[in-house]
């Protein structure tokens, strides 16, 4: 009887041995997995504002303050640190049968880099943007709005030197432009 326990207690720790690693990367998948939602609900939130502080109007809040916004609404994502976020900025026009007649964008690699942007700098097409803004009540007359865009890199908690750019992320917000 002496020797039965004995195996026993030795498979135990066999199986124990074999299943931990398994329960260990669950452990940390589930870490990275909420750490990364907990980041993207930073950067939606972070959209919205941005959006409803540029809807305001350019005079009120232009790029370098949307990009500060941007900056410190962010905290400790490092969002302009090391080419991780990527701000842009669209002002778009839409007449009352749904046509784009004005469309200025702006790129914010950190708060003090605007330039003008390119067909690679954004997700939403002008003709994905006529058909998002003309999906929603058709404007009355003529109406501006603004399209906040956020691109970031999340870097992984546990495995970022060991995978390059390990989960882009993107959100953006329209918002009409009020002017005021």
């Amino acid at each position: 009887m002496l020797r039965r326990g004995r195996y026993q207690r030795g498979q135990s720790l066999v199986e124990v041995a074999l299943i931990m690693p398994v329960l260990l990367v669950l452990l940390l998948a589930t870490i990275e997995v909420a750490h990364a939602f907990h980041n993207f609900n930073i950067l939606v939130g972070t959209s919205r504002e941005a959006g409803r502080l540029g809807s305001r109007g350019e005079t009120i809040f232009d790029e370098t303050e949307l990009a500060t916004i941007v900056q410190d609404s962010t905290g400790n994502l490092g969002f302009f640190e090391n080419g991780r976020g990527r701000l842009v900025i669209i002002r778009v026009g839409v007449n009352s049968s749904g046509g784009i007649y004005e469309y200025d964008c702006k790129v914010a690699t950190s708060v003090g880099s605007i330039s003008a942007c390119g067909p690679s700098d954004t997700e939403l097409t002008p003709g994905e943007l006529q058909a998002l803004l003309s999906a929603s009540s058709p404007p009355a007359e003529e109406d501006k709005f603004i399209v906040v865009e956020l691109f970031y890199n999340h870097p992984l908690l546990l495995m970022n030197s060991m995978i390059e750019n390990p989960l882009p992320m993107h959100t953006y917000s329209i918002m009409p432009e009020s002017g005021q």
